[in-house]
């Protein structure tokens, strides 16, 4: 099989990937070196599809949408992500916590010590990413609790998480 040419590389082809397109957002010095590539930080054009999404009756919408507002970072998602902390299905309420950390807010630490005991490992990555966006005592405290018991890749990110200065976001213009 020949590679694919350079053209399709980035395309969901086979055969390696460049991924130098992401080295300007991942080489940011808020982000940290074990830390997501904060490709939808800021992006608040969705912000209102996404949070009239989180009253759908549809509880995977909720989940997805509840993530998604995290990874946007807008302070302007704190309201409706802190309704849903009390959301009748837990999931909802574990990823509208693990968002709101993401955002810096106190509010999600108890969602993602939670996630950090019980959630799928990649959840727990971001359990950890904004426990560390919170910056506080009591994150710090939830991480090193965590730490005992944990795959290798999360645990990498607790201590990663536990070893690297925090630096905040930018601000986000509406």
């Amino acid at each position: 099989d020949a590679p694919p040419p350079p053209e399709m590389r980035n395309r969901g082809a086979r055969g390696p990937r460049d991924h130098t397109h992401l080295d300007p957002l991942a080489s940011k010095p808020y982000r940290p070196q074990w830390g997501p590539v904060p490709l939808l930080y800021g992006q608040v054009s969705v912000l209102p599809e996404l949070q009239a999404s989180m009253a759908s009756k549809d509880r995977n919408l909720r989940i997805r949408s509840a993530f998604l507002l995290g990874q946007i970072g807008s302070p302007k998602s704190v309201p409706v992500l802190k309704k849903h902390l009390q959301d009748p299905v837990r999931e909802v309420r574990m990823h509208s916590g693990i968002a709101l950390a993401c955002i810096g807010r106190e509010d999600g630490v108890s969602s993602c010590a939670a996630a950090l005991g019980t959630a799928p490992s990649w959840l727990r990555y971001y359990a950890v990413y904004g426990l560390w966006r919170v910056n506080s005592p009591r994150a710090k405290a939830a991480l090193k609790t965590a730490l005992p018991g944990q795959d290798e890749f999360v645990t990498q990110s607790i201590r990663g998480a536990l070893s690297t200065k925090y630096v905040p976001m930018p601000k986000i213009s509406s």
